[in-house]
């Protein structure tokens, strides 16, 4: 896990974006995204099995009620390796 946040910590930073395990104070658009990595496959999302991961189209555009949250499937990634 620590491996995993430094490398999208610094995929990230070039676009001065803070990558933290720490909660935000808010999720509102442009301020807090939450990304949940799950050792789960995608087999809850109906029609996504095999998927590695997900956002909602909502998630990321502005003015649209939204949770702010996304998904990678950890599980899944066994079965690519």
């Amino acid at each position: 896990m620590k491996n995993i946040f430094r490398t999208v910590a610094e995929d990230y930073s070039a676009f001065n974006i803070n990558v933290s395990t720490t909660e935000p104070a808010s999720f509102n658009d442009g301020v807090g995204y939450r990304m949940v990595m799950t050792d789960s496959d995608s087999n809850f999302f109906s029609g996504l099995s095999g998927t590695l991961g997900v956002s909602l189209v909502a998630e990321l555009q502005p003015g649209r009620v939204a949770d702010n949250v996304g998904f990678t499937f950890c599980g899944q990634l066994r079965q690519v390796s």
